[in-house]
């Protein structure tokens, strides 16, 4: 009967066991339930890390697209204004092309984008010093090119006033060569069997005409052989004929033909020379009014009338 009954202080000491369990497994409760809170705080931590590393990735790649966008933009307006670089600078901004669909498509990483981006950016820059160096020394060519057409028209000017003056200079020594027949006049005559000239005023009878001039001094003309053309023209103006076995023709005027009547050559030595020309009247010739003009080197020199009843 003792062996069954429990002392006072054994059943004491068997009551703390569970409580004691209790204890502990609150305090494991806790302690799981604290690692679960800080667990939870930092992945939510990391959510919100993630969630701006997102954003910033998204606005460093909306950034990069927009550097882009304008980088192209430049290349065109570099590539219309030079067409020295237009192959070069298509190729480039092709590759930027590629880059912004790249950007898009999310096939690049960003690190790679700014990369090639910063690589584009230089290789521009490079474009842009040998353009502006370019323009540069186009708008020293320009210059020069002004300076030289300056001085060409200059000089082009001066040969023209040169040319001009020489010819009118050539002019004035062609005026001043030229020769001239003084007192001109036509006289004629009637043959007579004992072979005595008579004056006569009457073309029946007239079977001689007499033309004598004077070539004049002229110090600065051309001394030599000298051909003389004599044309009588009639009142119906017709040319007298020549009486030679020519064709009666010569050249007068600057490349004209003309018929004449009298031909000869004369010795010229920048003196007076008195000169007389003899026509034989073939036939008969009509009364009226005769021009009588004397040509030198195809040039006119003098001329007279006479007129015949």
């Amino acid at each position: 009967m003792e062996d069954k009954l429990t002392p006072p202080e054994a059943k004491k000491g068997n009551s703390k066991i569970p409580l004691i369990i209790v204890l502990l497994l609150l305090l494991l409760a806790a302690g799981y339930a604290g690692m679960l809170f800080t667990e939870k705080g930092d992945l939510e931590k990391q959510l919100q890390n993630c969630e701006a590393t997102s954003t910033e990735i998204q606005e460093e790649k909306t950034r990069v697209i927009s550097e882009l966008e304008a980088m192209k933009v430049q290349y065109d307006t570099l590539y219309a204004n030079n067409d020295h670089l237009s192959e070069e600078l298509l190729a480039e901004r092709e590759k930027i092309e590629e880059l912004i669909q790249q950007a898009k498509n999310k096939n690049w990483t960003i690190a790679k984008l700014r990369k090639e981006t910063q690589t584009l950016r230089v290789i521009m820059q490079g474009y842009v010093q040998t353009i502006d160096s370019l323009n540069t020394l186009n708008e020293t060519l320009i210059v020069e090119k002004a300076e030289i057409n300056k001085k060409l028209g200059e000089e082009k000017n001066k040969t023209t006033n040169l040319t001009k003056e020489k010819e009118e200079l050539s002019t004035m020594v062609r005026i001043g060569q030229r020769m001239e027949a003084l007192d001109v006049m036509v006289i004629a005559q009637r043959v007579k069997s004992n072979n005595v000239h008579r004056e006569t005023s009457k073309a029946s009878k007239a079977n001689k005409l007499k033309v004598c001039f004077t070539l004049n001094k002229n110090e600065i003309a051309d001394a030599g052989t000298k051909v003389i053309h004599v044309r009588i023209i009639a009142p119906d103006a017709t040319i007298l004929p020549a009486n030679d076995d020519t064709d009666g023709k010569f050249e007068f005027g600057g490349g004209a033909s003309a018929f004449y009547s009298l031909k000869r050559e004369v010795k010229y030595s920048n003196v007076e020379l008195d000169q007389c020309f003899y026509y034989e009247v073939i036939g008969s010739i009509p009364s009226g009014k005769y021009i009588c003009e004397i040509y030198c080197a195809g040039a006119d020199i003098g001329k007279t009338t006479i007129t015949l009843k």
